[in-house]
Formats: C-alpha cells, structure tokens, sequence
C-alpha cells in the first residue's frame, strides 16, 4: 500500500491488503488487514471524488456530521495520497452486500423485507435529522483540524440541521453486519458508500444508478433516496426493480430518462397490504407525493405491528 507521506495526514495506520472484493466506476474495493490489531477492513480506493472546501466529503459526512448510528457504516480512518487519489476505510461486513444475499435468496420472505424496510427507513431518517450541534464527534476534532477543517467553520456549527442526500440507495450499498444462518435471527443492516453524497438538498449532475432512481432522475432530491429504498422492497419481493427493461430501438440514456421506465407494481397476495401500500407510497412517480423519511419511519412501526399480530393470529 502507497505510504502516506503528508505530515497532516487522517489516517495513522499501516493495512495490507488481502484481496478485491470489487471494482465499479469510481474506484477499487479492496479487504484489508488492519497491523496494529489485525482487524479486516474494507478499503475502498477513488480516482475521482467529491470535494467540500477543497478536501473530501465522504468523510467529512461520515465522520463529522452524521452522528453515531447503528444503521451507518462508517469509515474507519481515510487518506488523500500524493497522486490526488482518496483512500477510505470502512467496518467490514461479513454478511456482503443485499445485492449478494438477493442472488442467493430469490423472493426473499415478508419478515426479512420488512427487517430490511425498517432498518433503511431509519437510517435515512437520520440523514434528514442529523444535527451537527448536538451530536459532533469531538473525539475527531484533532483530526480533521490536523487536516484544514476549522472547529467554527460555518458548516459545523449550529442550532442547525445538516442534512445528507445519499444519492445512491441501491441494494450494492446495503451490508448485512453479519452473515444470515437459515432460521436464526435477522443480521442488522448498514447502509454504506456515501461516495456521491451531498450535503445540498437538489442536485442535477444525473449521478448515482439510473435503474434504482426516481423519474425525477437526472433530478435528484431526498425523496430520490425514498424511492431507492422503495425500489429495493419491490425487488425483494418482485426479484427486479421497477426500471422497465429498454424497448428495442430506444438508447439507453434516453430511456433511462423517461419516466415511463418506471413501472412500480404493487406486491403479489404472497405479501401484506400494509407492506404493499407503504411499498407505494415510496414509489409514488411525483416527489411531492412520496411518504417523507420521518413519516416513513412511523408508519413502518405501526404497519409492521399489525401484520405481526395477524401473523401471530395465524400459528
């Protein structure tokens, strides 16, 4: 691994590297072995990445501004190297990705799609509501200032709230903890790669996965972030996401941003109602329309109440 040389460097361990575990359009994933203890890492390598007063922002967001929650995973340290590329650090998820788990899990049961539901319902309810004032990692203070971010820069202090629009909620972004044991319990859920998050609520630049986006797309907003989980209960359950496939004589681009490519279906009677409406309702094609990540949060514990009752009705 490239040796960091800047004096103000974030990141003070030494890794080795063990194996890729993937490659994408904005850089290299690697599983890392952390000398001082041993600890695997995920390290994920950015030849292109997005800046925030001239310094990264992935981490700022993950290390600064969202506050520790069990429903994010954070970085565990970063680094800029000399030739400009970024290196960040994650907790490593032995479960993989959902991405992986729906290859092997076709159809995946109402139980764990409601489990996944609630768990990145709640993290993107803390992406709205996260508040720099209250909840600061002061423990990371030296650091960043070590690195150029001043403690009363405008953005880190309040009473204000900072919100975060992922932009890429997709179920390659969702890592499941710990790896799932036939008839045991649930693994808990992280939603992960803040690579292309932003701290300003619209953004036009047409980034992120075009198939797990709203109509809106280029156009993207939080309610884009609700669709993406939407789009992911539907393929839990459908085994695709609402993206139609790209009638023949129709350019992909093109198709991508027409709104007719979007084509949510409510869930089949194997599935509650309630699942099926609240489901809907992230789906809705207008933003306007679509259940807020507050709103979502509440109605998934009211909803998840009642079909546990008549589950339980039933045995």
């Amino acid at each position: 691994m490239p040796q960091r040389r800047t004096p103000r460097q974030v990141t003070h361990y030494s890794y080795r590297k063990i194996k890729i575990l993937g490659r994408g359009g904005e850089g290299i994933c690697w599983l890392c072995e952390r000398e001082s203890d041993k600890k695997w890492i995920v390290m994920k390598t950015y030849d292109r990445w997005i800046e925030h007063d001239g310094r990264p922002l992935e981490p700022f967001i993950l290390l600064y501004i969202i506050p520790n929650h069990p429903r994010i995973n954070y970085c565990d340290g970063w680094a800029v190297l000399p030739d400009k590329r970024l290196e960040v650090y994650y907790d490593y998820c032995k479960g993989g990705d959902l991405s992986s788990f729906m290859v092997r899990h076709e159809r995946c049961h109402e139980s764990f799609t409601w489990h996944v539901f609630m768990q990145i319902a709640d993290a993107l309810a803390l992406l709205r509501e996260s508040s720099l004032s209250t909840f600061v990692r002061t423990d990371l203070i030296k650091k960043f200032a070590d690195y150029g971010y001043r403690r009363d820069h405008p953005n880190l202090i309040g009473p204000h709230w900072q919100r975060v629009v992922h932009r890429d909620v997709k179920p390659p972004n969702i890592f499941l903890i710990t790896k799932y044991v036939s008839g045991g319990a649930f693994p808990s859920l992280v939603l992960g790669d803040f690579g292309i998050a932003t701290l300003q609520s619209t953004s036009s630049s047409g980034t992120g996965t075009p198939s797990w986006q709203g109509p809106e797309w280029p156009t993207i907003t939080a309610k884009t972030d609700i669709w993406g989980l939407g789009a992911i209960i539907h393929a839990l359950a459908h085994g695709h996401s609402p993206q139609r496939p790209v009638p023949r004589g129709e350019g992909r681009r093109a198709w991508e941003r027409n709104p007719r490519s979007k084509n949510p279906q409510p869930l089949t009677s194997t599935y509650s109602r309630e699942l099926s409406h609240v489901m809907m309702r992230c789906l809705a094609l207008r933003p306007d329309d679509r259940i807020n990540s507050k709103d979502l949060v509440t109605r998934l514990v009211r909803d998840r109440a009642i079909w546990n009752g008549r589950h339980r009705g039933r045995h």
